[in-house]
């Protein structure tokens, strides 16, 4: 089941840089934004990497390892627990608690559900403008729920709400975050993403 780890974390490093790539063509501007839309991708696309990473360090374990995220046991029910406390790559840190439940069946059928919160301190995110000093606002949470089938994963939708506060370029701002994903594995032309984040709205 080590596969299924896997592609739930892969998905959603997916849905970050995806996110990036389309973004300059797919929101409406707000009339008066607090930061740069590239800006503010990059930054999203940051926290949503870190957020998927941060439970693979050392340090998170244990209770839980890379190798027995998806294990088989006697019960079709697994919960992991996360508590963990990061370096960002410029200073500061990130923290990271929640929990991911596997309910599969002998047959591979079920879900995988995630729920975590992340909280920001002082953390230090390079972009293309330069560093830019994150905290949270108050913090970031995020829900994500993947279907199975056989083994397969079939569907996968994924929730990031809450705000972040930055200084950067001499400036200071908040940024809000509400957005939503959906895909069909078997039809990887059916993402969407809608929400608002930073001001803009997908």
């Amino acid at each position: 089941m080590a596969h299924l780890k896997s592609t739930l974390v892969l998905t959603v490093l997916f849905v970050a840089s995806f996110t990036a790539l389309i973004s300059c063509g797919t929101s409406s501007e707000p009339d008066e934004p607090l930061l740069n839309q590239t800006i503010s991708m990059e930054i999203f696309s940051y926290l949503m990497t870190e957020l998927m990473m941060i439970p693979l360090i050392p340090e998170s374990q244990p209770p839980v390892t890379a190798e027995t995220l998806f294990i088989d046991s006697d019960s079709s029910m697994q919960s992991n627990e996360y508590s963990v406390t990061a370096p960002c790559s410029q200073g500061g840190n990130m923290a990271l608690t929640g929990t991911t439940i596997t309910n599969l069946s002998d047959d591979g059928i079920g879900t995988i559900q995630t729920s975590l919160v992340q909280t920001i301190s002082n953390c230090g995110i390079s972009t293309s403008q330069g560093v830019f000093v994150v905290n949270g606002n108050p913090n970031l949470t995020s829900s994500g729920n993947m279907t199975v089938q056989n083994w397969t994963p079939m569907t996968f939708t994924f929730s990031y709400n809450g705000g972040y506060s930055w200084t950067g370029l001499g400036q200071t701002g908040s940024c809000a975050i509400q957005i939503n994903y959906s895909m069909d594995f078997q039809n990887p032309d059916s993402f969407s993403m809608s929400g608002q984040m930073c001001g803009y709205t997908y």
